[in-house]
């Protein structure tokens, strides 16, 4: 409860539970409460918990399972920065490249009230928003059931608009 990973410049993952390039993973039971990537800066992913896959591995199973993942944040403060990203204010579960024998098991979860930025974040070309309660990208399969994700948000007080290269301004996915 209430870990911060970073908390000022550069990038910030999971706040509560972070692992890398990890091919077996069983998180279960776990409150994760209050956590914070990033303070302040350009680049904070899983509030609550951050899991990443790499393409070099050749068998993914990742369970997460009856979680309580509550009011936990990406990003608290945006700074004006290039490569601006925030995923997953509560949980961040992503393979770098889709691998084939990529599976996700996510069920039984509580994810409620987290938010990818929360705090000031005026105008700023680009910035990726993904998430708030949830952002999951990359699994050959994925199954999905029996969460309840209530009360999270991507974004507030944001004005988001197109960078230089036409990427970004957007803002995905409240919930998942």
């Amino acid at each position: 409860v209430q870990n911060v990973a970073n908390s000022m410049g550069g990038t910030g993952y999971g706040g509560g539970i972070a692992t890398f390039r990890t091919p077996q993973i069983y998180a279960a039971e776990n409150r994760l409460e209050a956590n914070v990537a990033l303070g302040v800066g350009p680049n904070g992913q899983g509030g609550g918990m951050y899991l990443n896959g790499s393409e070099n591995m050749a068998t993914v199973d990742w369970q997460v399972i009856n979680n309580e993942v509550i009011s936990n944040v990406a990003v608290f403060q945006l700074t004006d920065a290039d490569n601006t990203y925030c995923a997953g204010g509560g949980l961040r579960l992503w393979i770098s490249v889709e691998a084939e024998n990529a599976a996700l098991t996510l069920t039984g979860n509580l994810v409620d009230g987290n938010a990818a930025i929360s705090g000031q974040a005026l105008e700023f070309d680009g910035p990726r928003v993904e998430g708030g309660g949830a952002s999951v990208v990359g699994f050959a399969t994925a199954e999905i059931d029996d969460n309840r994700i209530i009360r999270n948000l991507g974004a507030e007080r944001i004005s988001s608009r197109a960078g230089p290269d036409g990427w970004g301004g957007a803002i995905e996915g409240g919930g998942l």
